[in-house]
């Protein structure tokens, strides 16, 4: 990212997105309502947003630079409008979606940190609730440390996961146990399992809810019990195992999953949770007649170098006797 960065700072378009998106900010600082700062924010929103992987990163990381996220913070320690707070956190999130660089600038801010913590263990309004989970889930994604602050939210993403809990919020928990699943520290894996949690994703995965991100609850699944998978668990082995191998061999293809949707998956994720099922020696079978080395040996081409790195491992565990 930082030579990317390099690059970028030599670029008319990087000099182009830094200008567009500091036109917005300007006019957002001297907006003098609510409803017509919203309407900024979406703009910024919708800046950070484009079907070109490369342009979106640069538009992200210019709203970063201008310092967006200071502005954020102003707005939400000065109004008491739900709507506006909520559209702040979209724009944050936006902003910082699959973009390390952009989501540092979050993560590494005490007081955005303390805001985002503070909204949503103190609101009770729905979409504000929705909009903050989702900028703390996309921050989670990008910086295993702040897992550490948001550690503090576990109580309520798991009452998030109840089945009465609206489906957004609910699969905004989905993907708070999955992405604290990817912290190595098995200390924060306890209490992610201490929570009861694991029930509820399964419940989650056999529901095959696309909006509920089914997947995503698998996944976490295998990254916090693949390890002790056993005959108590409610689901067989044999069914997460056939459906993350699904998911790796469409993901490795660059297809979505399921195949009629948009659901992208990124390859070391996927790798990982297997590479998590398969320490146990009784699903290393399980893989190799599901056709995992197949589609390992795909995914050692690919110019992922985390997904290669995940797949090795998982190679090493299946061979392993």
């Amino acid at each position: 990212m930082q030579k990317k960065y390099e690059d970028w700072k030599r670029s008319k378009e990087w000099k182009e997105s830094l200008g567009y998106a500091q036109s917005i900010l300007t006019t957002l600082n001297s907006a003098d309502n609510d409803q017509t700062r919203i309407h900024f924010l979406g703009l910024m929103k919708d800046f950070c947003r484009s079907s070109n992987l490369n342009t979106k990163k640069m538009h992200q990381s210019a709203v970063a630079e201008i310092g967006f996220v200071q502005k954020v913070i102003d707005l939400c320690k000065t109004t008491k409008s739900s709507e506006l707070k909520a559209s702040c956190f979209l724009a944050l999130g936006q902003m910082s979606f699959q973009n390390k660089y952009a989501g540092s600038f979050v993560s590494s801010n005490h007081e955005m940190m303390e805001i985002l913590i503070d909204s949503l263990t103190s609101t009770n309004e729905e979409n504000e609730l929705i909009r903050c989970s989702y900028a703390i889930v996309i921050i989670a994604s990008n910086d295993h440390s702040s897992h550490y602050d948001f550690l503090v939210l576990l109580p309520k993403f798991r009452k998030f996961l109840d089945p009465t809990t609206p489906i957004p919020l609910r699969a905004n928990a989905v993907r708070y146990y999955f992405f604290l699943s990817f912290n190595e520290d098995k200390s924060v894996h306890s209490q992610l399992i201490s929570t009861g949690a694991i029930p509820l994703l399964i419940e989650i995965m056999e529901s095959r809810n696309i909006y509920l991100r089914y997947t995503t609850a698998a996944m976490a699944i295998a990254n916090l019990t693949g390890s002790s998978m056993d005959d108590t668990n409610i689901l067989s082995a044999r069914d997460i195992l056939t459906h993350i191998v699904d998911v790796y061999r469409l993901t490795i293809q660059g297809k979505p999953y399921p195949i009629s949707s948009n659901a992208y998956y990124t390859g070391w994720h996927v790798a990982y949770a297997l590479k998590n099922l398969a320490q146990m020696k009784q699903n290393r079978s399980i893989l190799i007649e599901l056709g995992i080395t197949e589609y390992i040996s795909q995914a050692l081409i690919s110019s992922d170098q985390l997904l290669v790195e995940h797949s090795l491992i998982l190679l090493w565990s299946i061979t392993e006797q």
